[in-house]
């Protein structure tokens, strides 16, 4: 018996020249694991999202609000958060959890980055509803953020950002934390990932 993880599984069956039958269904089999955060692709990848009229909640208080519900709201796990106006990311930050946060007061830890214990994560979740937007009267999905860094990751297709987030594979940046990846996003174009 030998140990192996999701990861080496789908790698020893992911072999080239497999039929295409075959080949979709390891391509289903992987994003299927992927979804269910058994792949640890989540480690290199920026969620970037659309803050054209939120920067002082994220730039202020280092956190990210949404409505807690799907369609354009769901967010599959990411390690770092970017935030977008005016054509380019201009902050990016580790996240340290996402929770989402009812309106009675409830909290469910969706997933969590970092070691703080569970409990810890969803009250600065809730302190940081009560200080940004104490009045919803909706369910919050509230991404808790480390530091922000100053970046410049250049949009450089023509137009706006299409939809409120878009996700980017930085393993190729080789950053060891949220500062390096923004200090290489400086000179990066979106293209170029």
């Amino acid at each position: 018996f030998a140990a192996a993880t999701f990861e080496d599984f789908v790698a020893a069956v992911d072999r080239p020249g497999l039929p295409k039958n075959l080949a979709d269904t390891v391509a289903d089999f992987r994003a299927y694991l992927d979804e269910q955060n058994l792949l640890p692709t989540w480690t290199h990848t920026l969620d970037v999202c659309n803050c054209a009229g939120i920067p002082d909640d994220i730039i202020d208080h280092e956190v990210y609000m949404c409505p807690a519900r799907g369609g354009a709201y769901s967010h599959k796990r990411a390690r770092y958060f970017g935030m977008y106006r005016g054509k380019r990311v201009r902050k990016v930050a580790e996240i340290e959890a996402v929770v989402d946060v009812q309106t009675d007061g409830s909290a469910e830890l969706l997933w969590r980055n970092v070691e703080a214990p569970p409990a810890e994560l969803v009250q600065r979740a809730k302190q940081k509803k009560a200080a940004v937007r104490p009045d919803v009267d909706h369910a919050l999905r509230i991404f808790v953020l480390g530091r922000l860094y100053p970046t410049a990751f250049v949009k450089d297709t023509p137009g706006g950002m299409m939809g409120s987030k878009q996700y980017f594979d930085v393993s190729s940046v080789e950053a060891r934390g949220a500062e390096e990846l923004a200090e290489q996003l400086k000179s990066k174009k979106w293209t170029e990932l």
